[in-house]
């Protein structure tokens, strides 16, 4: 609540303590509060570039979006590489922040082909209306049945 008001100090010793605990909950929790914290250009140092590549999804989660909206310059070829990979926090933040250009990217990887659920969640943070039937159209050839189908064809 203090940090969303500004009425925390964003160079506090208290936060730079939590952003290095043992805790990757407590760790995500903090990475929170710096993004809402700190401004472009902020000249406190944090250990962001290893918090990106950290192994725990939602400590990657939390620090790509402290990258992100600080305006961190090297946060969108930091997502770029995490979603060649094939990483599902980097393929989030890819379907967040992209351009045109990344659309390539997204069609490309298997992340959208067969992975229902995952791939739904990507297209709606995508926004991008021509993806949908990309994801949709492996997913229900699976689960239409011969009598559940339309009297177009568009599970098949």
């Amino acid at each position: 609540m203090l940090a969303s008001h500004k009425r925390l100090d964003p160079a506090s010793p208290r936060l730079a303590a939590l952003l290095q605990e043992a805790d990757p909950g407590v760790v995500a929790l903090a990475w929170h509060v710096v993004a809402m914290l700190d401004e472009p250009g902020a000249s406190i140092l944090r250990p962001l570039r290893a918090a990106v590549q950290s192994a725990d999804r939602q400590v990657r989660d939390a620090a790509l979006r402290a990258a992100i909206w600080c305006g961190t310059s090297w946060a969108k070829e930091a997502v770029r590489k995490l979603a060649q990979s094939g990483d599902a926090v980097g393929l989030q933040w890819t379907a967040a922040t992209c351009a045109e250009d990344a659309l390539p990217l997204l069609r490309t990887l298997g992340a959208l082909a067969g992975q229902a659920p995952a791939a739904f969640g990507l297209v709606a943070r995508l926004g991008h209306p021509a993806m949908m039937s990309r994801c949709s159209r492996p997913w229900a050839a699976k689960t239409c049945r011969p009598h559940m189908r339309p009297a177009r064809p568009s599970c098949a």
